[in-house]
Order: C-alpha cells, then structure tokens, then sequence
C-alpha cells in the first residue's frame, strides 16, 4: 500500500482493536489509548478523538451539570490532598496531574515541584514541569526542566510496554522541537498575528501559508511525513488540549492527507470558540470555505441540471405519448368511416 494511502486509512480509521479510554487521562494512561498490545501505533478516528478532547477538557468545566469525569478528578484530587504529607512521588504526580486538568496550573506546578524535589533523579516530574512551562509560556524555563529530563531518562516506564515507552520517549521528542520553535519566536517577538502551524516535522508544504490549498499534499511532498504524524499531534493534543496551534496543525495534517472537510472543522473551532486568530489561519479556513461553497455550488447547479433534464424528458414524454394517442385517434376515426362507408354501400 502506498505511504499516502496508508496514512488517508489510518487517520480516517485507526486501527482496529485500539485501547478504550481510561477513567484517569493521565499522560502514561493516554499514551495506551494510541499504542497497542502488538506495539501498533493507532490514530484516533476523528470524532472518536474530538469526543476524547472535549471529554479532557470538559473536566476543567465547573458547574452544577460538571461530567462525571470531573467528579471523579474532584474526589481523587481530595483523597491525595488530604495525605499531602505522606505522598510518593507517583502519588504526587497523580495529585498534580488532577490539578492540571481541572485547570489549576499553580496547584500541579507544586505537586510536581514537589515530586521532583523528593527524587531529584526521576524523569516523569521533570517532565511534567516542562509541560506546564510550556503551556505557560515560560519557554526557557520549559528547556531547562527539558534537558534535566533528558540527563535522567530512564530504560524503562513502569506501566507501559517498551513499545508504548518507545513512543512515548518520542513524543517526548516533539515536545522537545515545539519548545524551540516556540522559544525562538518568542524571542523574535513574533506577534500571534503571524504564527504559522508549528513545523513539527520538517514539511514546508505543510507549514508555508502561501502554498495552501485544499485536498491531498502531492505523494512526494508527504514522503517525508512520519506515518505516526496523526496520533503524535492527537496524543500532544490530549496532554495539552487548550493548545490551539496545536489544534491548527491537526487541521492541516488532515487537510494534506485529503481530508479537507475535517480540517474546516478544526479551523472554524480555533477561529470561533477557541477566539485564536493568526492571518495565516484565517487565510485557511476562507480557502476552505469557499472551497465547500464551490462544490455546493456546483451541486446545486447539478441538480437542477438535473432536474431540468427530467423535466424535459417528462415534456418529450407527454408530447410523444400525446402524439401517439392523436395517431390512435386519426386511424379509429378512418376505420369508422370505411365502415359507415361500407354499410351504406351494400345498404345494410
């Protein structure tokens, strides 16, 4: 199978037999919904994933309808607080964790400060804290905890399997890219106005506003597209789901793979609810946009061709059946005659 056509199927339909959902979406937790017993890596269907990101971030959602999800942070969040004193680092970790999805960025900043002071030399809490400075905006701060992760990374993740821990180091990776790319602009002083997508993988056509068109990259601009590009950004996303350029570069991913009709629904997400408005983006969605209304259009003009065409066949119908019964009539009325004729001829 092609590399493009593998990559259309995947993002389309993921993989049969991926992980379900866990009741806690912690980040190693997450990283088991994409990666399975058989170390296949599985994008998230599109609604499939959209249905997880707004579950994430409905946890943040206070209010009297909060999901059942939000509860169940709510409760494990106060059942480790109330042992604050005597947490491991492991429980620490979960403790920061529901804070950060509860949108309470001080309260898992600490717990994780907190993890990372009681082992210096474990991995998980430094990355956590790297995360969070991203998400923060606190870039340089976010490559420093980065590197000390890097110094300290183990063999192995309890919980996952090495391919699951594979991938995660990986991803790990991109997160890595994401801080630099972010870290410069933001030196740069680069306005929102002008981001682009977030060059992750090293495509200019994926990333370059002016070359954007709908519908599939050619096969050798996605050459070298990893094929796990999909549930990279997916699983990014679920750690980071309020991270709009992010959401962006979903949206173009699956428009160069030849899905443009989910990428308009990602644009119009970030444009309208998410109120994320770079040039660049909003170029995008109007290409799209008047991309679909081409088509309605020509849709339109199509049916009524069409019907125009059964219209004129139901005439052309009438007018012969209207002709062929005018015939019918014309030779009933000769026969008739001949026989009105006949019978006065022989006087009957």
């Amino acid at each position: 199978m092609k590399k493009l056509e593998w990559l259309v199927l995947s993002a389309i339909l993921g993989w049969v037999g991926s992980a379900r959902p866990t009741d806690f979406p912690d980040r190693l937790a997450l990283v088991r919904e994409f990666v399975n017993d058989r170390g296949n890596i599985e994008p998230l269907s599109f609604d499939r994933f959209r249905l997880r990101l707004g579950d994430l971030v409905g946890i943040g959602v206070a209010g009297p309808n909060s999901t059942e999800l939000r509860q169940k942070v709510l409760r494990r969040r106060d059942e480790l607080n109330a042992r604050r004193a005597r947490l491991t680092v492991d429980e620490l970790l979960v403790l920061g964790e529901c804070h950060y999805r509860l949108n309470d960025l001080e309260g898992a900043y600490s717990a994780w400060l907190e993890a990372s002071v009681k082992d210096r030399r474990a991995y998980l809490p430094l990355s956590h804290l790297a995360m969070l400075k991203l998400i923060r905006g606190e870039l340089a701060e976010a490559r420093r905890y980065r590197l000390a992760a890097r110094d300290n990374r183990p063999r192995e993740i309890p919980g996952l399997t090495p391919a699951q821990a594979e991938w995660f180091f990986r991803i790990e990776a991109f997160l890595d890219r994401l801080i630099s790319l972010r870290l410069a602009e933001q030196r740069a002083s680069l306005a929102t106005e002008q981001y682009k997508p977030d060059d992750l993988f090293g495509i200019a056509a994926l990333t370059a506003g002016e070359s954007f068109r709908p519908g599939p990259l050619d096969e050798s601009e996605l050459s070298s597209l990893p094929t796990d590009a999909v549930p990279a950004v997916q699983l990014l996303l679920l750690w980071m789901p309020h991270d709009s350029r992010l959401y962006w570069l979903l949206g173009e991913l699956y428009n160069a793979l030849g899905q443009p009709s989910w990428a308009l629904t990602i644009l119009n997400e970030c444009v309208d609810p998410r109120r994320f408005h770079p040039e660049t983006l909003r170029r995008h969605r109007q290409t799209l946009q008047e991309h679909f209304a081409r088509i309605e259009e020509a849709e339109k003009e199509e049916l009524a061709r069409q019907d125009a065409v059964k219209r004129q066949s139901f005439f052309v119908a009438v007018a012969l059946g209207g002709a062929l019964v005018g015939v019918l009539l014309v030779w009933q009325v000769r026969l008739l005659l001949r026989r009105y004729r006949q019978r006065k001829s022989t006087g009957r």
